[in-house]
């Protein structure tokens, strides 16, 4: 149950650190 969860917290943080990644190298390549 615990594994289970920090796996999903994991899979969740690093979705959440690719979408800020992509959106800053957008805004910083289009300014």
């Amino acid at each position: 149950m615990f594994l289970q969860q920090l796996v999903n917290g994991i899979t969740i943080g690093s979705t959440y650190a690719l979408v800020t990644i992509g959106f800053t190298l957008i805004s910083a390549s289009s300014s």
